[in-house]
């Protein structure tokens, strides 16, 4: 009792943490941030209520093609009350990072290594760069990963939706309902190794396919993305499938947690066409922070220990190599 009751206060003092230093963060901070700020300075300019109005009914109406018009709408509701972008961001970093810390608190059997996986892989992108997206996947993902567990179909499907009026990729979140029970055998196993190693070798040929059909696919390729992630996420996806079944004994809800991180890597490949699809793996990659937890409970404890300290050690070198250029709205 006193274990949870030390993760309860762990949780909230992190999560207070994170919330100041996203909330906090100076204009500069996140390749994005300027951008929104302008556009919560600028949006009285742009849209007057009769044509927020109009623009939203437009919308549904199919008159008019949307820009997340959930987000556009928040934006006009926060200006309501101020119009100082340290304010707006902290409302965000609020819906941002309250969800994330009961997501951890619910489901982590390690919330230290959680917060830790979170602040060296993700707080970079989610914390402050994405804002439309963070919203999306806080209420998609944070929000709707509750109801996918206790099958209730139509309240997750109402949080994707809400999620994708703040940002459309929000959508890729709905297969995880499908798949969250299923328990692969060795056939289905190596059906999808076999899959993988097909959209690592044609990922090319395959985003071009969907950009000529759909027009929505980012196919211009820049080169190789994110390849140390792809090594790292591959090798995890493999131990995964190796361990399933131990990993369920262990507990059973892990079933869907390994569901999730198997669907971001069907994803990862695409990431060497364009970094945007990195961001997208995210979306299930964020189970990481449940998952990785569990997979050190395989070990006994002398190992599990050894691979505790390992873990932390490599989030710190990979926070230092690639961590954020961080200063306070106050700092020049």
């Amino acid at each position: 009792m006193s274990i949870k009751r030390n993760d309860r206060v762990y949780v909230i003092l992190v999560t207070v943490q994170f919330l100041l230093l996203s909330a906090l963060r100076n204009s500069t901070v996140g390749a994005d941030t300027q951008y929104y700020i302008e556009y919560f300075q600028a949006i009285d300019d742009n849209y007057t209520w009769p044509q927020m109005v109009s623009y939203l009914a437009g919308g549904f109406l199919g008159e008019r093609r949307w820009f997340e018009p959930l987000f556009t709408l928040f934006v006009k509701c926060v200006h309501i009350f101020t119009d100082n972008p340290q304010i707006y961001l902290s409302v965000i970093a609020i819906i941002i990072m309250i969800p994330l810390g009961k997501f951890i608190y619910d489901n982590s059997r390690n919330v230290a290594l959680s917060f830790m996986i979170y602040m060296c892989l993700f707080f970079q992108c989610f914390g402050i760069t994405a804002v439309r997206q963070s919203l999306a996947l806080s209420i998609a993902v944070l929000g709707g990963y509750h109801f996918v567990k206790e099958q209730k179909i139509w309240k997750f499907f109402i949080c994707v939706a809400v999620g994708m009026l703040f940002h459309v990729s929000a959508i890729i979140i709905l297969p995880l309902y499908f798949v969250y029970h299923y328990k692969p055998g060795k056939v289905a196993k190596a059906v999808y190794i076999g899959i993988v190693m097909l959209l690592l070798i044609f990922h090319d040929q395959i985003i071009e396919a969907l950009s000529n059909v759909t027009g929505l696919a980012y196919a211009g390729s820049e080169g190789a993305k994110a390849f140390n992630m792809v090594i790292i996420m591959l090798a995890i996806t493999l131990f995964c499938l190796w361990k399933y079944d131990k990993l369920v004994e262990i507990r059973e809800e892990n079933t869907g947690i390994i569901n999730a991180v198997l669907l971001g890597t069907l994803i990862l490949p695409f990431s060497q066409v364009d970094s945007v699809y990195m961001r997208l793996s995210y979306f299930y990659y964020m189970f990481l922070m449940i998952l990785i937890p569990e997979i050190l409970l395989l070990f006994p404890k002398k190992w599990k220990n050894i691979f505790t300290v390992c873990a932390y050690a490599g989030m710190i070198a990979l926070f230092a190599r690639h961590g954020l250029q961080y200063s306070f709205f106050w700092q020049a």
